[in-house]
């Protein structure tokens, strides 16, 4: 919450006589009684930007249960319609702006609501536009800036909804939110006041929007850039230095020098000065919190991550719950899955604690941040093999959430990991056809991807038929294209598992994340792997001299691809033993093959003595100490002593 309005606090009622529905703060709220003419139309003014403010608080009662906090919104829309309907009529023009923005931000913030049960209702947040959109029409500069800023916050909560529900053909991803928010950066006049909390909510919601993209690494500068900018403001110094220590803005790039100069006020400036912000500043937390998230789902920077988030939950705000909520979804990514249940239980705990020394009305099973940390926690009971636990925990959010796609999603990864395959694949089929949507991040792309894996490794042809789904409507998606690939390796389609295989090396190599993890080195083997199979023989003169030109080729990339696995790690078995095949399988030592690489893993005498069968033998030697008794390890080394049997007869014949 941003609390815009944060000055006329303590006009009128709470949140709590909202959601309580106290009839008779309703009636003083909406009775202009006792007040002179001239002074009715100031009142007006600031009750509805109370309402403007109320309307906020009540989205963040993460509490409360839906019903009641549904009909707090009703609540708060009739007592909008109330002030200003018994204002004259000669006055109600003054107040319509003012009008306009709390009627918007009491629809915007109720759509948001309903969304934590359901698909965003679409309608709600094209109406509360309008209303901000007729509320821009106005002298008075900070209605005028807010009204187009919430509108621009309506239209990224509707791209967000396109990207994820839209299977038009011609959906393309939208950036007018971005641009709506850059362009008010850009133009907003500078001050020390509600003009500079909106300029930083719009630099926040830049990197929001990216994130919505799924680019996550390229929203990093923003949340990063207000970070930086608050946390001298904010009196908190030690998270300061963490993050100019961790150059997060050298790191992941700068963002708009024209945008950044507008977090500052110049000393000349003829505004009053603000005065210095709680630690507990809701901007300030909202970035540090996209801003770790971010770190988690982009470039994989957990410990940046975790510093932070430490930081905020020891320093800053125990019980922030989308912090401690973002350190258990990074402990479970970076697969210390004890630790994140552990994190995601303290949520829980906090949330039960707070419903029995609160009000009557919180009601633990439906409140929304509970479901994201119970689904969390049901997530890692899946990877620990807990899965009873896991099942009870997902069947019990589907009692209160029923049809949920991304509980569907999990409940039918548990049943696959479990083993259940027929259960699984039931579940997840129909999930596959009700989310038509194959994007980054959308359940849609994920349940097709999970449904490949349910017949891997024993039916790729099936598998395949998936995995082919999601790399035509998302080449880029790594995972898909590589286990695409498999497939294919595995049906005996070689060359066009080379061409994939080639493009997940190309987006791993010059992606946005440059990846060298376990995906790396197992695409870099499979396509070595690819190579050294033989190519059916070929009758045909021309054409095999093209295929002999094609394998001569293959020859070259064949060892550069374990070259490259080795050099990051040279204890790989399948780069050890891909090494091996493809030295014993040349029919005579070339003299244009760079095995220098190699000194380092089986010594420099093996180098010198320019023998390839010598180094197959000593690489498959190498695989054995790594990986004793490994059938295809044995097996490899077997086959290069044969293809050099005069100077191994004796230990050919004891290992056979």
């Amino acid at each position: 919450m941003t609390d815009f309005f944060k000055n006329i606090r303590g006009v009128g009622p709470t949140v709590d006589h909202l959601i309580e529905g106290v009839e008779q703060k309703r009636i003083e709220f909406s009775s202009y009684k006792g007040l002179e003419d001239n002074a009715k139309v100031t009142e007006g003014i600031k009750r509805l930007k109370r309402c403007f403010d109320l309307a906020d608080q009540l989205y963040d009662q993460t509490l409360v249960q839906r019903e009641v906090l549904l009909d707090a919104c009703e609540r708060l829309k009739q007592w909008v319609e109330e002030v200003y309907k018994n204002t004259e009529m000669t006055d109600r023009c003054e107040l319509n702006p003012y009008y306009q923005l709390a009627r918007g931000n009491v629809r915007f913030r109720q759509a948001l609501i309903l969304n934590r049960w359901k698909p965003l209702p679409y309608q709600m947040c094209q109406e509360a536009q309008t209303c901000f959109k007729r509320a821009k029409d106005t002298k008075e500069l900070v209605c005028r800036w807010l009204a187009q800023h919430m509108a621009a916050k309506c239209e990224r909560e509707m791209e967000k909804f396109r990207y994820h529900h839209s299977s038009s053909p011609s959906f393309q991803r939208g950036e007018g939110a971005l641009k709506a928010f850059e362009r008010i950066v850009k133009e907003i006049p500078s001050d020390n006041g509600e003009l500079r909390k909106i300029t930083l909510d719009a630099v926040i919601n830049m990197g929001r929007c990216k994130r919505n993209q799924m680019e996550h690494q390229e929203a990093i500068p923003y949340f990063a850039a207000v970070c930086a900018a608050l946390a001298p403001m904010c009196g908190d110094g030690e998270g300061k230095a963490i993050i100019a220590q961790q150059k997060l803005l050298e790191t992941y790039g700068k963002i708009d020098e024209k945008i950044k100069g507008k977090f500052h006020v110049e000393e000349n400036s003829q505004q009053p000065q603000q005065q210095c912000k709680d630690k507990k500043d809701p901007q300030y937390l909202q970035a540090l919190v996209n801003l770790v998230a971010c770190l988690t789902d982009g470039p994989r920077a957990y410990a940046e991550a975790q510093e932070l988030a430490l930081h905020v939950l020891k320093n800053i705000q125990k019980e922030n719950t989308d912090m401690q909520n973002n350190l258990g979804r990074l402990y479970r990514k970076r697969g210390d899955y004890l630790k994140a249940k552990e994190a995601h239980g303290v949520v829980m705990d906090n949330q039960r604690r707070a419903r029995k020394e609160g009000k009557s009305y919180f009601v633990d099973e439906t409140a929304s941040l509970n479901r994201y940390a119970e689904l969390e926690q049901a997530k890692c009971s899946i990877k620990l093999k807990y899965f009873e636990q896991a099942l009870e925990q997902l069947e019990r959010l589907l009692r209160f959430y029923n049809k949920d796609p991304e509980v569907l999603l999990w409940k039918g990864l548990c049943y696959r990991n479990q083993g259940q395959l027929t259960q699984a694949v039931e579940v997840l089929k129909d999930l596959c056809e009700a989310e038509k949507v194959i994007r980054p991040g959308t359940v849609g792309l994920k349940a097709r991807y999970a449904m490949g894996t349910c017949y891997l490794p024993s039916a790729p042809a099936q598998a395949k038929v998936w995995f082919e789904q999601i790399v035509q409507a998302e080449p880029s998606d790594v995972p898909a294209r590589s286990d695409f690939g498999w497939c294919q390796q595995m049906l005996g389609e070689y060359q066009k598992a080379i061409e994939s295989y080639q493009k997940v090396q190309e987006y791993n190599e010059n992606g946005p994340y440059q990846r060298k993890d376990y995906s790396w080195m197992s695409t870099n083997n499979n396509l070595g792997q690819c190579y050294l199979y033989p190519k059916v023989k070929n009758e045909n003169e021309e054409e095999r001299k093209d295929e002999n030109e094609e394998k001569r080729k293959n020859e070259k990339e064949e060892l550069g691809v374990f070259e490259k696995v080795l050099k990051h790690e040279s204890t790989n078995v399948r780069a050890l033993c891909g090494a091996a095949c493809y030295l014993r399988r040349l029919e005579k030592n070339e003299e244009d093959i760079d095995v220098g690489f190699l000194k380092p893993i089986i010594g420099e005498e093996k180098i010198k003595s320019e023998d390839l069968r010598e180094m197959a033998v000593a690489l498959a030697k190498k695989a054995r100490e790594v990986a004793p008794g490994n059938p295809h390890v044995e097996s490899e080394y077997v086959l290069c002593l044969l293809s050099n049997a005069k100077h191994y007869k004796d230990e050919k014949v004891e290992t056979l």
